[in-house]
């Protein structure tokens, strides 16, 4: 695992309201460029507590609000011993909370407003700081609990604003402004409270993701400078000259279904010709559904105690296709194909544990090989190919969805669980046999408390399930955009067929009714283009259908 500090670290000691210090920490940023493989630098901002750090690092001595560390050993090890010191406490169980998530995509957010996410339960506000740092606080202000994401980002400081009352903070979560302290000296008491601190969570931003570390708190900030986040390790290995494409745009959606089951459905490969038959594979090819599935060599590296395997399937095209399918834990799910040459191609399937019974999907792919498909990925709209991405997890919703319903309500009886109602009998079914069994060692994932559980067994209708404008469009800008796009072409439609089918019907009773070919030419050629703007009001009123709601019936498949 690489050391997530770089050589020459700086250490800032501010004022702040909360025992803390300031790193600043160089690393790649490993987001490639859609067509060229360039990759650009970005600092990573973290914070950590200031009397641990100094313990962890005898001789660190202060000097003019900063110290310098030049990437020792003893300086690596001493920000690897909490994580050690945190997975000894928890046994052989996996901590959850302790772990980074990519939330969002970065260039998908709002910088001039509060954006809303959730994670293991709990309600976050997503904001970019004066700094361009994009930070992660608790969806609630320290004064009466009002929701940040309510709130708005200041344009005169770039503050973080609660709308209730108008309190203001910075980036490290301080409280800077309290209008209802008008003497100076309250005012500056009421500030310097640990209670006026908004709750910030440690955050950074790799390959074009914005991680939230799973736990808040100073020791949070030590924990987290300790640990890398899943993104694709193999692109910081490559040469700097090599060209990386990304095929398409990140596509995330929320879904309603159990993060245990979206992981378990992407590592399952076999299902894909029948659930999406027609959008991926055929149900009716004759080898349709077959894998060999074997366990990666030992050599084959999975960070963070995951698994890999290597897979040939044989449902796509007319060549087997052999791959291998990791889960990377937290939340990374890659069908992954090496080259002999050094580079790669991935599928990556950022799965996020939003809260019991949800969670959410961010889908990227990256390959070092251009072909048509990459070049066919970097010319095709984001919004466009976003639809093609809905009918695929449109596919899955209500199956996955009804089908944790009734392992729910199977779980519940005496001696119920997966072991006994599964009945997996192939070798296709052995990565999913593999999840169950890593989470049986490692524990699911453990939500904040108060956090709000689904009734067991209900299933929920198909006008939620597959609202496609809840679940993506209205956190997409791509989709949002072409949204606006295709309304405001409606109106010009609408408005072009009123218009042409009007002067039509005037042009006819100025000329008497006369039913000669001369005196209908204008007429006629009027009528055919109000139907022709009504024929395009109609397509277009479809295609604006397709951001909000599209049914999906496996029987009309054919």
């Amino acid at each position: 695992m690489a050391a997530p500090f770089a050589v020459g670290t700086t250490v800032k000691l501010p004022d702040t309201c909360l025992p803390l210090v300031h790193l600043r920490l160089r690393r790649p940023f490993c987001s490639p460029q859609q067509s060229r493989g360039l990759r650009p630098q970005q600092w990573r901002t973290t914070t950590v507590n200031r009397s641990e750090l100094r313990a962890s690092i005898a001789s660190g001595q202060q000097h003019a609000g900063t110290m310098q560390h030049h990437g020792t050993d003893e300086f690596k090890q001493s920000f690897r011993a909490p994580q050690a010191e945190a997975e000894s406490d928890q046994g052989d169980k996996f901590n959850w909370a302790r772990q980074w998530y990519p939330v969002a995509v970065a260039d998908q957010l709002d910088p001039t407003r509060p954006n809303k996410a959730t994670l293991l339960g709990r309600s976050l506000a997503l904001w970019r700081d004066p700094d361009s740092v994009w930070r992660a606080f608790e969806d609630r202000c320290p004064h009466r609990l009002a929701p940040f994401t309510e709130g708005r980002v200041e344009e005169a400081d770039g503050l973080l604003s609660c709308s209730y009352h108008g309190w203001r903070f910075d980036g490290e979560g301080r409280a800077q402004q309290i209008p209802q302290a008008d003497d100076p000296e309250a005012h500056a008491t009421a500030i310097a409270s640990k209670r006026a601190c908004a709750t910030s969570f440690p955050t950074t931003v790799q390959e074009n993701m914005l991680w939230v570390w799973g736990e808040a708190g100073a020791e949070a900030f030590i924990h987290s400078a300790a640990s890398t986040p899943a993104v694709t390790a193999e692109l910081e290995a490559l040469p700097a000259d090599t060209r990386v494409f990304r095929i398409g745009k990140p596509y995330s959606r929320d879904l309603y279904y159990d993060f245990e089951t979206l992981v378990e459905n992407f590592l399952d490969p076999a299902h894909v010709p029948f659930a999406h038959h027609s959008v991926i594979g055929n149900r009716y090819k004759e080898t349709s559904g077959f894998c060999h599935v074997r366990p990666s060599p030992p050599e084959t590296e999975v960070p963070n105690g995951g698994f890999s395997f290597d897979t040939t399937l044989k449902s796509f095209g007319p060549k087997p296709n052999t791959l291998k399918i990791q889960y990377h834990p937290p939340s990374l799910v890659r069908y992954f194909t090496p080259r002999d040459d050094g580079g790669f191609t991935t599928m990556n399937l950022h799965c996020v544990p939003t809260g019991p019974g949800r969670s959410r999907v961010t889908y990227s792919f990256f390959s070092t090989v251009e072909n048509k498909f990459t070049k066919l990925g970097s010319l095709m709209p984001a919004w466009m190919e976003h639809m093609q991405r809905h009918l695929v997890f449109d596919g899955d919703h209500a199956l996955l969805h009804i089908q944790e319903q009734i392992a729910a309500r199977e779980a519940q009886q005496p001696g119920g669980s997966w072991r006994k109602s599964y009945w997996m009998p192939t070798e296709s079914d052995r990565i999913v046999t593999a999840w169950r069994q890593w989470l049986d060692s490692q524990g699911s994932p453990t939500w904040v408390p108060g956090a709000p559980e689904p009734p067991v067994g209900e299933e929920l209708p198909k006008s939620l399930l597959l609202d496609r404008y809840q679940q993506h469009t209205k956190n997409c800008p791509h989709c949002l955009k072409a949204l606006r796009v295709f309304k405001a072409l409606r109106v010009v439609a609408a408005a072009a067929a009123v218009f042409c089918a009007a002067a039509a019907l005037v042009s006819l009773l100025t000329q008497q009714l006369q039913l000669t070919v001369p005196a209908l030419r204008l007429p006629a050629t009027l009528a055919v283009c109000a139907a022709a703007a009504a024929g395009a009001w109609t397509k277009l009123t479809a295609q604006v259908e397709k951001f909000y709601w599209v049914d999906y019936d496996h029987q009309e498949k054919r």
